[in-house]
């Protein structure tokens, strides 16, 4: 299954190289980008090589509700860097220009394994955080390989996705299960996130942090209520907390 979608994203890149390359040429879109969309970063970019959280946000929403993170995670893991990549331009902007404790921000690779793994190695993130439903197959085989823990930050599931996710629900169970932590908007994001093949003790309902009071040290986060006990009440940085002492 990783091998048919490596090729459908192949297949994908070759229909859209003409209007890609006509873009290029006519707007001058996606050339710069391009190199760290293939991870090559920069030269100066972590150039000690130090251990690091990497955060993925799409885009200007994504940076935004990733803003209301930061504060927690320079204080819970002082001694790593934090580096933020985009998908889009305009998001790549707003991060550079308006995030603090973020030491660097890049172009989010393609999802083939060559790629990721390449992108990685220049990274090294101990932690890697997806904003919302950024669920990369190939990126999160690859963070397990390499003994990187994974979470999902902001969840959501759309009544609109979820039956696609849904006819690949066997792939997607693969998938899934290397994530260690779905921290969801809502009870409806966490069933269905669920019943596509997540672990139900990984999962838990945090609501937005951007919208509850402005700061993840005060948003709450209701675990899924299991069988056998009732569903309990923490606060969302317990969802970094888990990983303190691997990650130091």
């Amino acid at each position: 299954m990783y091998l048919l979608y490596s090729v459908l994203i192949v297949a994908f890149f070759a229909v859209m190289s003409p209007y890609l390359a006509y873009q290029a040429v006519r707007y001058r879109k996606y050339v710069r980008s391009l190199p760290q969309r293939l991870g090559y970063l920069p030269l100066s970019f972590n150039l000690d090589g130090d251990e690091s959280i990497w955060i993925h946000a799409v885009s200007v929403g994504e940076v935004l509700t990733a803003r209301a993170l930061l504060p927690e995670l320079r204080t819970r893991y002082p001694r790593l860097r934090v580096f933020l990549s985009t998908t889009t331009m305009t998001g790549q902007e707003i991060a550079r220009n308006n995030l603090q404790y973020v030491d660097a921000v890049f172009y989010f690779p393609f999802d083939l394994g060559f790629i990721v793994n390449r992108t990685l190695a220049l990274v090294r993130p101990r932690l890697f955080i997806m904003m919302e439903t950024e669920i990369w197959p190939n990126l999160l085989r690859a963070c397990r390989r390499a003994g990187v823990k994974t979470m999902l930050v902001n969840g959501r599931i759309s009544s609109r996705s979820y039956p696609r996710y849904r006819l690949a629900r066997p792939f997607f169970r693969r998938v899934l299960g290397d994530v260690d932590r779905f921290c969801m908007q809502g009870d409806e994001s966490a069933r269905r996130i669920v019943d596509i093949g997540a672990d139900p003790s990984r999962v838990a309902v945090t609501g937005n942090p951007l919208w509850r009071n402005r700061s993840a040290s005060r948003a709450t986060c209701v675990l899924l209520p299991q069988p056998s006990s009732p569903s309990s009440v923490i606060s969302l940085p317990w969802c970094f907390k888990e990983f303190s002492r691997e990650l130091g």
